[in-house]
């Protein structure tokens, strides 16, 4: 989602939208109802890459497509569910992909397994095992995901650090902070994997508008 994005992808902990569908599916239990449709690449120029996400209570959706300057395609259609006891949030979602790279057609699934713990109305723990079921191993390697989320100073602070754990390769953090400067008015700042990362939202009542910028080291 464009509001992870802003703060450095550390949503695990904090995810309260549709796009807690992939950051952290046990928030998908949280109450609310909201649709979001946006591009991670606004000019069009590296990527097409179009999503949308829906939140109908405990349920979510997305369905995203990836066309790169090459022509190739990755296509992902996504349903989760979320279910809320006491102090523990947990759920759990199905990612089915389609690719056709280099003229390779393919596909196959994966699926987390997620906890949100409530420790505190200010302090969230979120814990994702991300893809440890799959139809295919090349899909997307296993990893522990676990996020925290803290809201200082009456929640008009909002302070997120995730951490990815991989069993074979390198394990990666991120951190982000969103600001509320005035009212339906709110800045993000973070780090992606050591990339900064930054945002904006407009609140409007009726919908909102939500930007992010990367900046990647390459």
């Amino acid at each position: 989602g464009v509001r992870a994005a802003g703060m450095g992808g550390a949503h695990t902990a904090i995810a309260s939208d549709a796009s807690a569908l992939f950051y952290n599916p046990a928030a998908l239990a949280e109450s609310g109802v909201g649709y979001t449709y946006g591009s991670l690449d606004a000019g069009q120029i590296n990527h097409e890459f179009n999503f949308s996400l829906l939140k109908l209570g405990h349920l979510g959706y997305a369905d995203a497509k990836l066309i790169n300057p090459a022509r190739d395609q990755v296509s992902i259609t996504a349903f989760g569910f979320g279910s809320r006891a006491g102090w523990l949030n947990w759920g759990t979602n199905y990612k089915a992909l389609e690719w056709d790279i280099s003229n390779v057609k393919a596909n196959g699934w994966t699926a987390d397994i997620a906890f949100l713990m409530r420790v505190s109305p200010q302090f969230k723990i979120g814990l994702v095992a991300q893809d440890i079921l799959t139809t295919k191993s090349r899909l997307a390697p296993a990893s522990l995901r676990i996020g925290l989320g803290f809201k200082p100073f009456d929640g008009q602070l909002l302070l997120a650090a995730d951490v990815e754990i991989y069993r074979s390769q390198l394990n990666y953090g991120h951190l982000g902070i969103e600001a509320n400067i005035a009212k339906g008015l709110a800045l993000r700042a973070g780090l992606d994997r050591a990339s900064p990362t930054a945002g904006v939202s407009l609140d409007l009542g009726a919908f909102s508008l939500d930007y992010a910028v990367l900046f990647p080291a390459n």
